[in-house]
């Protein structure tokens, strides 16, 4: 009866797994918490499977906190941001434009209405002859150079007056795009679902280790940019201007400044034939970016972007090399150094974070998508006095980044708990017509 050893170690390891299963499962993290976005009915992302991609959920209306700065986000059914559904012909007597790229066009940590696309419809009228004029906001979080030409491929056959795109980000998707483009979802989008806990635990604390970084590499580069000629070949064909932007990716290039000097040059060697007009901005000062989403944009740095593209539309003039003019403080919208956002109503806060609450509450500040409830992985802040910075650091927990978010006019954000995550963030600056800002309290590890 040789062959009962090996069938009663086999019992034992099922045994062991089960026990495990029903730990995961008691003690462990609920199970939408361990699903990838495009997973859950409630995620951003969506799959199309037409085209093979994915692209922002349709039909969504939903909040992410960055810091304490909660914006909103809407979708309409065709899964473009906006707040009604598109028809193909645009309306009588107006100007449209398409805005295609990544997560920045989406506009990632900025509220409806505060996208580039929402601002080039108020900036360009008045610029021009007074046309009204319509940006449709087909931008998708997380896209590759190919996810974007499949996404104008979407647009063959639409009333179109000019095409807004971004030179995207995504470097690790641009390269797990490239070697098969036919079988590109199933390179990027990880291993499948199984009602598991186990697995799915495995799954995604193994996702990040396994997964290419988003290293700005010459093939990804070299495929980012063949994907916008084809874009700008196709467009050109149909008498479409097109007009790109560059910038950095993240606090960290910005800061550094010239980090896309050289990509400058080279996009515009590549697109300038085909009629594409190209500029670019150095985002290079804190009020530019987001208060935790070191990656992203704050409003007040969208909007510069948009007064980079508006004046690239009207005067067709590119910059030399990457522009530092408008500047963030100058121009309309909330930003680190800039004025405190205002506390969201009680029930978004309980709802979706964002900010701390009135007694020194922290908001939830987190999200299903970063890790913890819908998007996001922005913690809540830390805050006293009238000043915020964000925690831990740059690019992985560095050191707090610059120094720290000055309240306006003197009023104090109201008192919070001491962030848990990264080391302290230096000493602020005094306060505008308030009482000095006093050192950030040392964080725990």
């Amino acid at each position: 009866m040789t062959y009962r050893k090996p069938l009663f170690a086999a019992a034992l390891a099922l045994l062991g797994v089960a026990v495990l299963e029903g730990g995961v499962r008691l003690f462990g993290p609920d199970e939408s918490a361990l699903l990838f976005s495009w997973e859950r009915a409630d995620g951003m992302l969506a799959i199309d499977p037409t085209a093979r991609t994915y692209l922002p959920r349709p039909g969504t209306d939903a909040y992410n906190p960055d810091g304490p700065y909660l914006w909103r986000y809407v979708t309409n059914a065709q899964g473009f941001r906006e707040d009604a559904e598109i028809p193909m012909e645009k309306p009588a007597g107006t100007r449209r434009i398409l805005a295609i790229g990544d997560s920045w066009i989406f506009g990632i940590s900025t509220t409806q209405g505060k996208t580039i696309a929402d601002h080039l419809e108020t900036l360009l009228p008045p610029r021009q002859d007074g046309t009204p004029v319509e940006v449709i906001n087909a931008g998708i979080p997380g896209a590759s150079g190919f996810d974007l030409l499949l996404r104008w491929r979407h647009f063959e056959g639409w009333d179109l007056d000019g095409v807004v795109l971004d030179v995207p980000h995504n470097y690790a998707r641009e390269l797990a795009v490239a070697p098969s483009r036919d079988r590109y979802l199933d390179q990027d989008l990880g291993a499948p679902y199984a009602p598991v806990r186990l697995y799915l635990l495995a799954r995604r604390v193994l996702t990040p280790i396994t997964r290419a970084r988003q290293a700005a590499t010459p093939e990804a580069v070299a495929a980012i940019r063949d994907n916008l000629v084809t874009i700008a070949q196709e467009a050109a064909a149909r008498g479409i201007p097109m007009w790109v932007g560059i910038w950095p990716g993240d606090l960290d290039e910005g800061l550094r400044g010239g980090t896309r000097d050289a990509d400058l040059v080279d996009f515009r060697a590549a697109l300038g034939p085909h009629g594409v007009k190209i500029t670019g901005h150095a985002l290079d000062h804190r009020s530019c970016w987001g208060f935790v989403d070191l990656a992203h944009p704050s409003e007040a740095g969208y909007r510069v972007l948009a007064e980079m593209f508006a004046d690239l539309i009207v005067t067709g003039e590119e910059p030399v090399g990457m522009r530092t003019d408008p500047k963030c403080l100058d121009v309309p919208g909330y930003g680190p150094q800039k004025e405190i956002p205002p506390l969201p109503p009680p029930e978004l806060r309980a709802k979706w974070g964002g900010g701390a609450g009135k007694d020194g509450d922290k908001g939830k500040g987190g999200g299903k998508d970063g890790g913890g409830a819908h998007g996001g992985a922005f913690p809540g802040p830390s805050s006293a006095a009238g000043d915020w910075a964000p925690p831990g650091g740059v690019s992985g927990g560095g050191p707090g980044v610059g120094p720290p978010y000055a309240g306006a006019a003197g009023a104090p954000y109201p008192q919070g708990p001491p962030n848990p995550q990264g080391p302290p963030n230096p000493q602020g600056p005094p306060n505008p017509q308030g009482p000095p800002t006093p050192p950030s309290t040392p964080q725990a590890k």
